[in-house]
């Protein structure tokens, strides 16, 4: 149980890590060139004009874009199950306890 909480909050944490890292490259790349020039090679659509990029913020936005999409995913997931197990034990804690109220009143 404690381990999909813990599974749920690394995803997080990942997931809002590669967010800040595509939003750092999609910020930048508003600042960079329309048409190729020196290091800017890569073309990336942002905000709706394509805009060129250096090789290594290509490479960062095609790596974090799809870990961040998984953590989304794993941490639905992860989040999902963990409340539905939590749900099933407290109802299962409640009918215990409604079970032996009503125990204790028969005697």
């Amino acid at each position: 149980m404690k381990i999909l909480a813990v599974i749920a909050t690394v995803a997080w944490i990942v997931g809002l890590t590669c967010l800040f890292a595509l939003s750092g490259v999609q910020t930048s790349a508003l600042s960079q060139p329309k048409w190729a020039v020196g290091d800017y090679k890569y073309p990336m659509d942002v905000k709706g004009t394509v805009r060129f990029v250096t090789h290594f913020q290509k490479t960062v936005y095609s790596v974090a874009f799809p870990v961040a999409v998984a953590s989304v995913v794993i941490f639905a997931l992860a989040g999902l199950s963990y409340d539905r197990i939590q749900n099933r034990r407290d109802t299962e804690r409640m009918n215990e306890s409604l079970d032996r109220l009503t125990k204790e009143r028969e005697w």
